[in-house]
């Protein structure tokens, strides 16, 4: 895929990304990254602990109607989700310079919108996922509650491995702030 095309997809994505989630203005302008990435978290933590809450809604169902068989599913779900909010929360940028770099060069921003789209879309049904994984449970629909599981604990694992590597390129412009280009 040529630069162009990348770029221009790049910036689609940045454009949809504004209108999903509140306060998304992008990292072209070094103002605008630490209020984007701040509104990235804020979105990410909302829809985990959305999910968190309706799982453990569902753990507390599936225990009063003594659902034994299921009990493993949601505990293994309810400990994703908890797993996916301490990997947000530990996020440490160290010393990046990234927040405060005027000039980008050399950065992969089409890599990091690609990594913010890919989060958004991994997080953007979780809620509504669990709420499915109740119903299924509800209905007695083993297969199903074994699929909507599967695919929530999918989803969890790929979301950690994205916003870690997010959290790493972030943090790995350090190493191109602080390299001097000799005159």
């Amino acid at each position: 895929m040529n630069a162009m095309v990348l770029k221009r997809k790049s910036d689609k994505v940045e454009k949809e990304l504004s209108k999903k989630i509140k306060d998304y203005k992008g990292y072209q302008k070094d103002k605008d990254r630490k209020r984007t990435d701040e509104a990235l978290k804020n979105y990410v933590l909302q829809q985990l602990n959305a999910a968190l809450d309706i799982s453990n809604e569902v753990k507390e169902k599936a225990i009063l109607t003594q659902q034994i068989a299921i009990w493993p599913e949601v505990d293994r779900i309810t400990q994703a989700i908890q797993d996916a909010i301490n990997t947000v929360n530990q996020t440490d940028y160290l010393f990046s310079t990234f927040f405060e770099a005027v000039n980008l060069e050399g950065f992969h921003l089409d890599y990091l919108k690609k990594l913010d789209w890919e989060i958004y879309l991994q997080l953007n049904d979780l809620p509504n996922l669990v709420k499915e994984f109740d119903s299924a449970m509800e209905g007695g629909i083993l297969s199903e509650v074994d699929r909507i599981s599967n695919e929530i604990l999918k989803n969890s694992q790929v979301f950690q491995a994205n916003w870690k590597d997010r959290q790493k390129l972030i943090t790995n412009y350090q190493k191109l702030g602080l390299v001097s280009k000799k005159k």
